[in-house]
């Protein structure tokens, strides 16, 4: 709302015209609104010593409305990185000899990657938004059954629950915790 505009007997037979928009503040996440809309006041002489107005407001194409409206959005985004090691006993695992995929929660494999010279695995990053907040989303790691025979592949699957949280600013955390 705005603060009263104080009119006297002199305004009376007037109308003043004002512009009314959002003042844009820096808040991250946050869009909003351009329009600009004109006030209508028309000051009255009510005939006893009082004043009164009639305020119409229009929109940028000409338009009586009824109030001015402005519509403002907020997005946040993160993601995740899901991680996974390959341990290999009997030997040095070697870059690339392993395949693990990563599942979603209907099963679909989203990811393939292999391991690097460290036995580890790392998936591309699973974006999130703010309509993910609070619903806890489930991913899983299954290795890929190669053809070397002197390898016992692992036929387990490794499951993560993944949580979003809005830091208020435009931005999530993500953390995730395996739950096997």
């Amino acid at each position: 709302s705005f603060g009263a505009i104080n009119y006297t007997q002199v305004d009376a037979g007037k109308t003043f015209e004002y512009s009314i928009m959002e003042t844009v503040r820096s808040v991250a996440g946050y869009t909003y609104d351009n329009s600009v809309y004109k006030a209508f006041v028309e000051v009255i002489d009510n005939g006893d010593s009082t004043l009164r107005t009639v305020v119409r407001y229009v929109d940028e194409q000409g338009s009586l409305v009824p109030m001015p409206h402005f519509e403002n959005e907020y997005h946040a985004t993160g993601e995740v990185e899901l991680r996974a090691w390959k341990e290999l006993i009997g030997r040095n695992c070697m870059a690339g000899e392993f395949s693990f995929e990563l599942l979603d929660e209907q099963g679909d494999v989203i990811d393939t990657k292999p391991n690097d010279e460290h036995a580890e695995i790392y998936f591309d990053p699973i974006p999130f938004d703010e309509s993910d907040v609070g619903k806890p989303r489930y991913f899983a790691v299954r290795e890929v059954k190669g053809n070397d025979d002197t390898v016992i592949y692992d036929s387990s699957t490794y499951a993560y629950a993944v949580t979003a949280t809005d830091n208020g600013d435009g931005t999530l955390s993500v953390s995730q915790q395996m739950v096997r």
